[in-house]
This record gives structure tokens, C-alpha cells and sequence, in this order.
């Protein structure tokens, strides 16, 4: 593994699902920071979606752990084993992702 590829490993660690559980404990305190933080999170998370989109990119596996936080704030997008290359109008018609986050309705 190449020195690199160790650094953004190391600064990725942090998912944000980790992240929000530790700041709702604190939801009194921390209220407008935390609204703040999380609208951030949610434009650039917006941004992200609308870029794979308009390269045709489907990532199809989208959950809290897919979605890391790095060491300057900024979401990062990971896990695209599942994601699908679209053409212009084409649809993803395949039955994928994390059964866990799936609607009872569509697994049965």
C-alpha cells in the first residue's frame, strides 16, 4: 500500500453516522451549531447525488456509513461497488443495496 493511499485511509476514519450520534446527545447545548453543521452536511451531500447524477452515475448503496467525514469537515462519498453506469434516459432496473435499509414492501 502505497504512503498515499495510508493518508486518506487515516483521514477518512471518521463516518458520519458516528459523528451525528455524538452530536444529538448534545442537542441542548449545541443547537445552532448543529443545525448549522448539519445543513452543510446536506448541501454537500445534495451536490455530491447531483454530480454522480449528471455523470450518469447511479451509486445505489447510499446509507450513513457510505458517507465519511474527513478532517476538515467535508463529506466524502465511498463504497461504489454497487453503483451503476447510466446512459441518457436509461433506468437501473436491478433489485440491489442494504436489506436493512430497504421498505419491508420491497423485500417481501
Amino acid at each position: 500500500m502505497t504512503r498515499g493511499k495510508r493518508e486518506v485511509e487515516r483521514i477518512l476514519r471518521s463516518q458520519i453516522k458516528v459523528f451525528m450520534k455524538k452530536k444529538i446527545e448534545f442537542k441542548d447545548v449545541f443547537i445552532c451549531s448543529i443545525s448549522l453543521k448539519f445543513i452543510f452536511y446536506a448541501a454537500q451531500l445534495t451536490i455530491a447525488i447531483g454530480y454522480l447524477h449528471m455523470k450518469g452515475i447511479a451509486h445505489r448503496d447510499l446509507k450513513l456509513e457510505n458517507i465519511l467525514l474527513d478532517q476538515n469537515g467535508y463529506l466524502k462519498i465511498i463504497d461504489f461497488g454497487l453503483a451503476k453506469m447510466l446512459s441518457d434516459g436509461e433506468q437501473a432496473a436491478s433489485f440491489c443495496g442494504t436489506p436493512e435499509y430497504l421498505a419491508p414492501e420491497m423485500i417481501a
